[in-house]
């Protein structure tokens, strides 16, 4: 005589199924890397661990977080400045980690065309000077003085 509905059978199919689902579960958690937080107002965290083990490559790990950093700043008209940077090395029965807490902040204008463009006015200016200079003199007449003076603002 034949028993309805689930026996131990049964049991032992919904055991798997659920055995299974838990692995799925942990091999995702174990492989995926968590994507960037938010912490506070403006203030972003990534965290992303090394699963090559001794074989990873740690200084690799710290450059993908910061590109990262990077590019999420970016996306947003933004620079990323760092807040914090933790890393932790691989050792026994643990694997490498980086840690990277981050602010968006304005982006810093390029120092150096900013002082390169001041350059730039201050060799106009000193031209102009000169030009004023030898119009005052009488070397160059006023027509000449307005040519060469429309020739240097056009260059610049």
């Amino acid at each position: 005589m034949t028993q309805s509905g689930p026996g131990f059978g049964g049991v032992r199919a919904t055991m798997a199924k659920l055995t299974l689902i838990a692995i799925g579960f942990v091999l995702t958690a174990c492989s995926s890397t968590p994507g960037i937080v938010l912490v506070a107002d403006d203030i972003y965290r990534i965290e992303k661990s090394d699963k090559g083990g001794i074989f990873g490559n740690a200084i690799e790990m710290r450059e993908e977080v910061l590109r990262q950093a990077d590019s999420f700043a970016a996306e947003r008209g933004k620079a990323a400045e760092k807040v914090t940077l933790n890393e932790r090395p691989v050792g026994f029965g643990r694997l490498a980690k980086v840690e990277y807490t981050f602010r968006l902040v304005d982006p810093q204008p390029d120092k150096e065309a900013a002082v390169e463009s001041i350059e730039e006015r201050r060799d106009v200016y000193t031209e102009l000077l000169k030009l004023d200079d030898l119009r005052e003199r009488g070397i160059i007449t006023d027509e000449e003085f307005a040519a060469e003076k429309r020739e240097l603002l056009d260059k610049n």
